[in-house]
Parts: structure tokens; C-alpha cells; sequence
């Protein structure tokens, strides 16, 4: 059974595709992996100041179909409510990063997909790719 805090983070298109594989040991340890982070990343404000050296503990994307573009968003922080509305993180589209918050409500309902190959970076790691 997926864990409830995933339908926070993990669009509706991404919980089907884990939900008919939840039985294969890999998507297990994925599942197990992504609630421990979901339950554990920091809450906005805790990695204040870090700037540049901040951890990102997730990263969502998107593929644009008439291009080889993807578009990123990294997150740092997540939202204090109970329930996940948004998120303080970084946007990248090709060589603009922007730190702002984001919408994981948004990224949700425009079935933008998580990351479940992704390993912490910290901000600079991806502003010099």
C-alpha cells in the first residue's frame, strides 16, 4: 500500500505506475526510501543562510515535447503544514536558477514527475552543470 504522505508529493500518474509494481522489492525500497525522506526533509527556514550549500532533497521534471529542454525544480525545504501545499526550493530552465517557492500542489496536478532515481546535491552541484 502506498504510504499516505506520498500523495502529497508523487502525481497521480507516478502512484498508479508504483502502485501496480509495490510488490518488486526495487519500488519497495523506492517507497521505503521516499517516505523516510518526505517525513524527515527539513521545513522551510531550517536551512536558512546556506544559500548556495543548501541540500536539496528532491527534484521534479518535466520534458518539453517540441524540444530537448527539461525543465527542473529542486527542493530544499518543505512546506511546515500538515497537509503539502508548496515548498521552498530552486527552478531551472536551461541556464536560469531561481529560489522561490514552489508549488507542490501545482507539480502535482500538472502530473509533473518525481525524481525516484534522485540522490541529495547540494544547490551549487547543480548551478555549475
Amino acid at each position: 500500500m502506498i504510504p499516505k504522505i506520498f500523495y502529497q508529493f508523487v502525481c497521480k500518474q507516478q502512484i498508479e505506475e508504483l502502485e501496480k509494481r509495490e510488490k518488486e522489492k526495487e519500488i519497495k525500497d523506492k517507497i521505503n526510501k521516499f517516505e523516510k525522506i518526505f517525513n524527515d526533509m527539513p521545513i522551510v527556514n531550517e536551512q536558512y543562510g546556506n544559500k548556495n550549500n543548501a541540500v536539496i532533497y528532491l527534484h521534479y521534471f518535466k520534458n518539453l515535447p517540441s524540444s530537448l529542454t527539461i525543465i527542473n525544480w529542486y527542493i530544499i525545504e518543505k512546506d511546515n503544514k500538515e497537509n503539502q501545499t508548496e515548498a521552498f526550493g530552486m527552478y531551472n530552465l536551461e541556464e536560469t536558477f531561481e529560489l522561490g517557492y514552489i508549488s507542490i500542489k501545482e507539480l502535482i496536478k500538472d502530473n509533473i514527475k518525481l525524481n525516484f532515481e534522485w540522490k541529495f546535491k547540494i544547490v551549487n552541484e547543480i548551478k555549475k552543470k
